[in-house]
């Protein structure tokens, strides 16, 4: 923008290497590794980076080319969750009463 503190001189962000605050981040898909747990620093426009990697499509803004691509948390050839966990059986003993939660 015209009047951006970016165009118009060097603010505290303008080259992105600072993020804001930190928030965690579930990736949930059939490719997703199991057990991982990312290290790498990132925020939430590295998911647009993702999409813009894996489909070979250019990066729309400087934010989100100097994100990581998120590449590392999905194996495309060996699907980890192809068969989905069985989950746990539910409980059918109880009294039902939303007052008196267990």
């Amino acid at each position: 923008m015209p009047n951006d503190i970016c165009t118009t001189g060097t603010g505290v962000n303008c080259d992105f290497t600072t993020s804001g605050f930190r928030l965690p981040l579930l990736v949930v898909s059939p490719f997703t590794k199991k057990n991982y747990v990312s290290h790498t620093p990132a925020d939430y426009t590295a998911i647009l980076k993702l999409i813009e990697t894996r489909f070979n499509v250019p990066s729309l803004t400087q934010r989100d080319a100097a994100q990581m691509d998120m590449t590392e948390f999905f194996d495309f050839q060996n699907v980890p969750w192809a068969t989905p966990p069985t989950p746990p059986d539910q409980v059918t003993g109880g009294v039902c009463n939303a007052n008196v939660l267990q």
